[in-house]
C-alpha cells in the first residue's frame, strides 16, 4: 500500500512538472508517467488478486468446514445406527434363544403327549382284549345256561 501511494505521488509530481516542460523532455516524462501508471495498475491488480484469493480461500475454507461438519454429522448418525443395529441384533438373538427354548419345551410336551397316547392306546388295547374275553366268557356262560 505504501508503494502504491508513493508511486501515485511520483505520478502527480511528474504531471505537475510535465506542464512546465516542453519538447522531448515532455515525451520522456509522459513515458515515465505511463510506466508509473502501469506499475500502479499492476499493484492494484496484485492487491485485488490477493484480496480475491484471500476471500476465495475463506470461502473455500468455509465450504470445507461445512463439508467436515456434514461428514461428522453423517459419521455420528452412522455410529448411532450401528449402535441401534447392535442392540437390535442382541434383541433378536435373545428372541431367537427364547424361541429355541419354546421349541424345546414344545418338543418335550409333544414327546410326553405321544408317550401318553401310547399308554392310552395300550390301555385301550388291553381294555378291548378284556372286553373280548368278557364277551367270550358271556357266550360260554350263555351256552352253559
Amino acid at each position: 500500500m505504501k508503494n502504491i501511494n508513493n508511486d501515485r505521488s511520483i505520478v502527480s509530481n511528474f504531471q505537475k512538472k510535465s506542464q512546465k516542460i516542453d519538447g522531448s523532455s515532455f515525451l520522456e516524462l509522459k513515458l515515465k508517467i505511463n510506466e508509473l501508471e502501469r506499475r500502479i495498475k499492476n499493484y492494484q491488480l496484485k492487491l485485488n488478486t490477493d484480496q480475491y484469493t484471500e476471500s476465495e480461500l475463506k470461502e473455500e475454507l468455509n465450504a470445507k468446514d461445512d463439508e467436515l461438519n456434514r461428514l461428522n454429522d453423517l459419521t455420528n448418525n452412522l455410529k448411532i445406527k450401528i449402535d441401534l443395529s447392535k442392540d437390535l441384533i442382541k434383541d433378536m438373538q435373545n428372541r431367537l434363544i427364547n424361541k429355541d427354548l419354546q421349541i424345546k419345551n414344545l418338543e418335550k410336551d409333544l414327546i410326553a403327549n405321544i408317550n401318553q397316547n401310547y399308554d392310552i392306546a395300550n390301555k385301550l388295547n388291553c381294555f378291548e382284549q378284556c372286553l373280548e374275553h368278557v364277551d367270550k366268557n358271556k357266550e360260554g356262560l350263555d351256552k352253559v345256561k
